[in-house]
């Protein structure tokens, strides 16, 4: 469990974020969501997922697509087909 110092923390930049939206405050908007961000990502990063791309995955879930993905393209004994250039 997060501690309770980290919530608040959370609470006053989610509070930050909608005065600077409804102020119109550009930058402090911008900043506020940023920090959001960066910590839903490192709450993300702390419970094991993993991004790939834009999207998170669980480390097995990862290894499942990877698997299929390998599983739909074999590669043959010469390796992988070259495209032709048109």
């Amino acid at each position: 469990m997060r501690a309770r110092d980290d919530r608040d923390q959370r609470d006053v930049m989610l509070a930050q974020m909608v005065d600077a939206f409804m102020a119109g405050d550009v930058v402090r908007f911008r900043e506020a969501c940023a920090w959001l961000r960066d910590y839903c990502d490192d709450i993300k990063r702390k419970s094991g997922r993993v991004l790939v791309g834009r999207h998170w995955f669980d480390p097995e879930r990862r290894a499942a697509l990877v698997r299929n993905w390998h599983e739909q393209h074999p590669v043959g004994r010469r390796g992988r087909k070259k495209r032709l250039s048109a």
